[in-house]
């Protein structure tokens, strides 16, 4: 009959396609959304709008220490953004949509790197399980590694890539011709296009030796070198004359790779070799984890399936399996994608997803081997039970990464005690310069600032450009290493950051020789991350009378130079009132530490009460450890005693509810510091009992810290 299912064999695409595309989906969702340093996302926001207002050139309008504009028309050798069509995409996207567009943003990057996954195996002639389940796979193995930034463009386009070259393969030799309208495009997105080309010519290479080897062409046709060789040299013109950099768009990542500078950027965490350290980061085991996966992958293909050359011993009908995409080809990509990944772990993201289709071809030719060797292919009852294990498994995830993300993204967020959009938490922006930007802001500062790496991009972006291009206060460095800097400034950089040269005698004379190159940059303003407090140029800048605490704050601390005139008018004005502040507790608690700072006890007992006051306007662990300056002044031990115990007492009187409400790291932080301190206290006094009693209170906050982190990561 014309409706039997009997007269019309069950369809494997038709019967569990649903389910493991849903699962996909699913995978996407979750890969696309973890929280991230997003430090790269402000810089290309900040160059996306210089972009659009003043076009593209070598000449960079916010560091005072990158590489001028010089070079000529073909070579510029200034500032090289190979990034820029990106920074301008992003820019003109939030100025559209706003920033917190970003995560959706994320989210369509994604879903296109796992559409192009699929797609590449399907070409392959992969089931659309298998090609389902191994994108997703990748997707969540490399989901550390994704923010949203230039680099993300990489690793969609680089599945792009692999579109083409399975096209190329398995349909028709033509296809290989579309790389270069890729690279045209992909070389003005990102830097990452000279990955491409090493992709293109390792797969080539390898289809050329597979075929070599088993004197068989792929479907799409046998190799042909001079098409390679034209396609490539095409793809190279493309990047070349699309990009307003020209030929310094490909010798500027020769220049940063292999020079003999190349060296000193491999302190940034992300470039540096994979085992350095151990395997400490959850990236590093993730992709180990991928590496077994694919050892697996190749095990069982060359067990079940025709992993090796055509005329090896195994069983005939495993032999007429058929031809999936060339073997050597997909193990020279693994090879060589897990070397780069083992000299910088940069590369994780595109690793895993340049072996993705290779894997799922070996998987393919494994499942294939084994049904070849059945009596008769799997039932529908086998198959209807595969879809529904599918079914669960994604149902399952999808609850369990659903609630998470409404835990972390959509509950109260500890650390912070007002309302937090889904962006900001996603990219940490509570731990950028938010309130040091509105300082700035609010006071007009203009001139040169040294501020940490981490912070440069923010920076950047919070300012409104003036109407020639640069901001007013103008950094040190940023996320933009290599593009804008030399490798000079970084190590300059460095030695001023970490305190002054190590080989100078004493701190006193490193002090002295910060702040002297300081002047001799014309720097009289240096922002400092709270987890920098103990670094080498902070303690320097403490120990030189001349440079002043003018802004402080839970997350940042603003030092001016009083030997500028502008730097004194700032420092006077936390005193008598004429410096602006973004909010009472930063002004309260910049002035209390400042009062401290005066060193008489009339003035450290103002500081406390502004101290206190600065506390009671914003919880913070910043305004307990400013109060404690007190303990260095014995007629106020006690009224700091008296403050450090409320504190803490008031903390523990909210019980565990104070875990699930906003802000409450920042009560529990202020809560360790007072008990801290009543335990030094109670020390000096000779209670013992008491002493014991409060670092157990000390080690249970601790762990209550930890629980609240924890459930705040995504």
């Amino acid at each position: 009959m014309r409706g039997s299912s009997a007269a019309q064999p069950i369809s494997p695409v038709s019967t569990w396609r649903a389910p493991f595309l849903a699962f996909l989906a699913i995978a996407v969702l979750y890969a696309a959304t973890p929280m991230a340093q997003a430090l790269d996302t402000w810089t290309a926001l900040a160059c996306g709008r210089h972009i659009a207002a003043h076009g593209v050139d070598d000449a960079d309008p916010f560091s005072f220490a990158s590489r001028p504009s010089g070079g000529s028309f073909w070579q510029p050798t200034g500032w090289i953004n190979q990034n820029w069509l990106t920074h301008l995409l992003l820019y003109l996207f939030v100025k559209a949509f706003g920033t917190g567009a970003l995560a959706v943003l994320r989210v369509v990057v994604y879903g296109g790197v796992a559409g192009a996954l699929f797609a590449a195996q399907r070409l392959a002639g992969v089931r659309e399980s298998t090609a389902a389940t191994v994108a997703a796979l990748a997707l969540l193995l490399a989901r550390p590694t994704f923010e949203i930034r230039p680099q993300d463009f990489t690793n969609l386009l680089v599945a792009v890539e692999l579109v083409v070259l399975a096209s190329w393969t398995h349909r028709s030799s033509r296809t290989l011709w579309l790389a270069v309208p890729l690279f045209a495009v992909w070389g003005n997105l990102h830097g990452g296009f000279v990955f491409g080309f090493l992709l293109l010519l390792v797969v080539a290479a390898g289809r050329l030796a597979d075929e070599r080897l088993t004197r068989r062409p792929a479907t799409g046709g046998a190799v042909r070198p001079a098409q390679v060789a034209l396609v490539t040299g095409a793809a190279l013109a493309a990047c070349v004359l699309a990009s307003p950099y020209r030929l310094a768009n490909l010798t500027h990542p020769l220049v940063i790779s292999v020079s003999r500078d190349a060296a000193s950027w491999r302190m940034i965490e992300e470039w540096r070799p994979f085992f350095e350290g151990g395997l400490d980061l959850r990236n590093q085991w993730y992709f180990v984890t991928w590496i077994a996966v694919l050892v697996v992958g190749v095990v069982v293909a060359r067990r079940s399936g025709r992993i090796t050359a055509a005329g090896s011993r195994r069983d005939a009908r495993a032999r007429e399996a058929p031809r999936r995409l060339p073997d050597l080809a997909g193990l020279a990509v693994a090879a060589v994608t897990v070397a780069m990944t083992l000299q910088s772990r940069r590369f994780i993201p595109v690793a895993v997803i340049a072996t993705a289709p290779a894997l799922g071809t070996w998987l393919e030719s494994a499942i294939a081997g084994w049904e070849a060797r059945r009596s008769e292919p799997p039932g529908p009852t086998a198959r209807r039970r595969v879809a529904l294990a599918a079914v669960g498994v994604g149902a399952a995830l999808a609850l369990i990464w659903a609630w998470r993300f409404a835990t972390v993204y959509l509950a109260s967020w500890p650390h912070a005690a007002g309302a937090t959009p889904v962006f900001e938490r996603m990219s940490w922006a509570h731990r950028r310069p938010v309130e040091a930007c509105r300082f700035i802001d609010a006071n007009r500062l203009e001139g040169r600032l040294l501020n940490a790496w981490v912070d440069g991009g923010y920076l950047e972006w919070c300012q409104a450009p003036s109407a020639s291009g640069p901001p007013p206060l103008r950094t040190a460095i940023d996320g933009r290493a290599q593009g804008a800097f030399s490798s000079a400034t970084h190590r300059r950089y460095l030695e001023i950051w970490g305190g002054g040269p190590a080989d100078l005698a004493s701190d006193a004379a490193r002090a002295a020789w910060v702040d002297a190159t300081l002047k001799l940059d014309g720097v009289h303003l240096v922002l400092i991350p709270d987890d920098e407090a103990r670094s080498g140029v902070a303690r320097a800048l403490l120990a030189r009378g001349n440079w002043q605490v003018v802004f402080l704050a839970p997350t940042h601390v603003l030092y001016a130079d009083t030997d500028d005139p502008r730097g004194r008018r700032l420092a006077a004005g936390v005193l008598d009132g004429s410096t602006a502040f973004p909010d009472e507790a930063a002004r309260r608690l910049t002035r209390a530490f400042r009062l401290f700072a005066l060193g008489d006890v009339a003035s450290a007992d103002e500081g406390l009460r502004e101290a206190e006051a600065a506390f009671a306007a914003m919880p913070s662990a910043m305004a307990v450890q400013t109060a404690r300056r007190a303990l260095a002044f014995p007629p106020l031990v006690t009224p700091y005693r008296d403050f450090a115990r409320r504190v803490l007492e008031g903390h523990l009187a909210r019980g565990d509810r104070d875990e699930r409400e906003s802000g409450s790291l920042l009560r529990n932080g202020a809560a360790i510091v007072a008990a801290e301190a009543l335990v030094e206290l109670a020390e000096r006094s000779g209670e013992a009992a008491e002493a014991g009693r409060l670092r157990t209170v000390v080690v249970d906050l601790r762990a209550a810290r930890e629980r609240v982190w924890r459930r705040a990561l995504w």
